[in-house]
């Protein structure tokens, strides 16, 4: 079987669905997207998926949302795709972890699932430190705010905190669609 960029991710996102045991409309309904166009992407019958609507299964399904971004925009061509993802899971993973896989009749889905499920490299150990840093002195910032502001986003804070990691990552789909279509808004104006 020949495996392209499109079939490799709708493998992948097959597979993270029915790991939860749930149906294409099922997962739909939770997250916001139709049924159909799940089946759609299972079925790598979209060359141009939305990449919000990738991020927000990858974030429903528990997998990193850029990695299966960046899967999407892979090339096409099964040798290139091949050598994209070798490269990706032996930078996050191990050379082993790849040598292992090397030769399985799907090496190139097996080689995707690592990718998506692995944390990216800057993930690091330190990095927990650097994100508190960042939320401190996001806080310290906001405090300029009007106090009703203030208290609007510690609170909208405190409820993504309270959110499993899925919600998490459709929170943040969101917000990142949010952002993007608020900045579409600012470039149109005169």
């Amino acid at each position: 079987m020949e495996w392209t960029n499109t079939r490799v991710l709708g493998e992948v996102l097959r597979r993270a669905r029915e790991a939860l045991g749930r149906s294409p409309e099922q997962v739909g309904a939770l997250v916001g997207v139709a049924g159909r166009t799940i089946r759609r992407l299972e079925a790598g019958e979209s060359d141009r998926p939305r990449r919000v609507t990738l991020e927000t299964l990858a974030g429903f399904y528990g997998l990193d949302p850029v990695a299966v971004s960046e899967l999407a925009a892979c090339p096409a061509d099964p040798s290139d795709l091949l050598a994209v993802l070798r490269d990706q899971v032996a930078t996050r993973l191990t050379p082993e972890t790849v040598m292992a896989l090397d030769g399985a009749d799907d090496e190139p889905v097996e080689l995707a699932m690592r990718w998506a499920r692995s944390a990216p490299a800057s993930a690091s150990a330190t990095d927990p430190d650097a994100r508190y840093e960042l939320v401190i002195s996001l806080i310290r910032d906001l405090r300029r705010q009007a106090p009703a502001e203030y208290a609007e986003i510690i609170a909208a804070m405190a409820d993504l905190a309270s959110l499993d990691r899925g919600r998490r990552g459709i929170a943040a789909a969101l917000l990142r669609e949010l952002r993007l279509a608020q900045s579409s808004e600012i470039d149109r104006r005169p």
